[in-house]
């Protein structure tokens, strides 16, 4: 698509025509390029999938010892209508929160000496609504910006194995389990960048910032045994604000 434009005489002055050239052309170039890039693909949907780290924030950084978490996740996205440039869809996420293992050994009257084992596991999984603005995806669809809204809940899972060892060299009794779940309400905003790889794929980075509920979870780094071998953990309240990053492929289809 050709683009033209009328510059009048009277201010093109020789002391300042260089420079107004100058920034005339650069206007003229920027719809330019973009209209050249309109062989843009059509967004009749999208799915997206990425590797993710996490980082508590403010008051949820002060009380969790860990400092990241490594996730996965994924979503899809539908355009509220054709050619409009808001999304909405879901995104699931799974995080690994900590592995802590504690191992005691402890004395029975009748039994001797024993060995207890504990294993924590903690996880945090988000499930989410999202409402997703492409601004330009008319334009080009060479890189996309895009801003998003976030709002839905966290789950976070801790589940610990208790093993024991009578140090017999036998058979040992089955390990004991027990998962422990805890919800927080989630809101937030994201934004980042599609850039075309190949056609209908797109390379997806972008970073969201999650605010959290108040919510009770355990400290894995808490483990203590009391005296009948049974592990005791400390449990932390606060809220669970997180910023994550995340880097990933889109499908477009």
């Amino acid at each position: 698509m050709a683009f033209f434009l009328f510059i009048p005489a009277n201010i093109i002055q020789p002391e300042h025509m260089k420079s107004k050239v100058v920034l005339f052309l650069l206007i003229g170039f920027i719809p330019t390029f973009l209209m050249a890039q309109s062989q843009f693909t059509d967004f009749s949907g999208q799915l997206h999938l990425g590797a993710k780290l996490g980082f508590p924030q403010n008051e949820f950084a002060a009380k969790y010892p860990n400092n990241a978490f490594f996730g996965l996740g994924g979503g899809m996205l539908f355009p509220l209508f054709d050619d409009s440039p808001l999304d909405l869809g879901g995104q699931f996420e799974y995080y690994w929160i900590g592995r802590e293992v504690e191992t005691m050994t402890l004395e029975n009257s009748s039994y001797g000496e024993y060995e207890v084992e504990s294993t924590v596991n903690g996880s945090m999984i988000p499930l989410y609504l999202n409402a997703r603005i492409m601004p330009f995806r008319r334009l080009t669809d060479v890189i996309n910006p895009y801003f998003e809204g976030i709002a839905g809940a966290r789950f976070f899972s801790i589940k610990t194995k208790i093993e024991v060892d009578d140090l017999s060299g036998g058979t040992q009794p089955d390990p004991e389990t027990d998962t422990e779940t805890r919800t927080s309400w989630s809101y937030g905003y994201g934004g980042g960048f599609l850039v075309k790889l190949v056609n209908s794929v797109y390379l997806d980075l972008h970073v969201q910032n999650i605010y959290g509920t108040q919510t009770k979870y355990l400290d894995p780094k808490s483990i203590e045994f009391d005296d009948n071998g049974d592990p005791v953990y400390r449990k932390i309240e606060s809220e669970t604000q997180v910023l994550t990053y995340s880097l990933g492929v889109n499908f477009v289809f």
